[in-house]
């Protein structure tokens, strides 16, 4: 017996007493929370941030750990190069 079901890609967020989540959002799409991550997105994943309005499209992946769903979207990554890698600055940082 073979069941395809449809399931819908939800965003789901923390509730705001979770400090460490606030601005964070997880994916689900049935029962499997997903996540990001560093080998397919060249590290620095704490830049890395999802447009609220961003499609997430599932793909059917037959030939990945015996067939899985992965999920991709167009997020968008924080660039700071005006530090230079330094740590100080006497400037404030842009908001």
């Amino acid at each position: 017996v073979e069941l395809d079901l449809e399931m819908a890609i939800d965003r789901l967020y923390a509730n705001p007493q979770v400090r460490q989540d606030i601005g964070r959002v997880a994916l689900a799409r049935g029962p499997l929370i997903y996540c990001v991550e560093e080998t397919d997105n060249a590290g620095q994943l704490h830049r890395i941030a999802l447009p609220p309005t961003a499609e997430i499209e599932a793909h059917q992946q037959p030939n990945l750990l015996g067939g899985v769903v992965t999920l991709s979207a167009v997020a968008r990554k924080e660039v700071f190069e005006s530090w230079d890698n330094g740590l100080y600055r006497p400037e404030p940082p842009a908001v």
